[in-house]
This record gives structure tokens, C-alpha cells and sequence, in this order.
């Protein structure tokens, strides 16, 4: 029988929830939500919960810092 294995053990990056998105960007997790929500920050809802990648939110400051100037 084939043993399932987890996220890490697969190679796939964890999501993150909106607390920690928000400690990530150093910003309120009301805050997260509302951007998450207009689309300003990129995620996904899941349910009643918005998740999103921490490479990806790197990005996205990445790129809002490069068009900021």
C-alpha cells in the first residue's frame, strides 16, 4: 500500500492564512482581507478563508515596488 505523503514531503509550498500573510507584510489581517477581497493582494478563498503563497505575495511586493519606484 502506497504511503500518502504531506505538502512539504511533496515539494508543495504551504498556504498561508491571513494572520500570517499579514506578520508577512507586516500589515493589519483586516487589511489582508479587504485586499485579498478587491484583488488587490493575490490569494484564494477557500471556504470562509482567504490563503495565499508566500513566494507569490513575495512577488506581488516585489512588482508593486518596482511600478512604485
Amino acid at each position: 500500500m502506497e504511503e500518502r505523503k504531506n505538502s512539504s514531503e511533496r515539494g508543495v509550498e504551504p498556504l498561508l492564512d491571513s494572520q500570517e500573510v499579514a506578520k508577512f507584510m507586516g500589515v493589519d489581517p483586516e487589511s489582508v482581507k479587504r485586499r485579498a477581497r478587491t484583488g488587490e493582494i493575490p490569494g484564494i478563498k477557500l471556504g470562509r478563508l482567504w490563503r495565499s503563497r508566500a513566494s507569490v505575495l513575495d512577488s506581488y511586493v516585489e512588482e508593486t515596488m518596482l511600478r512604485r519606484g
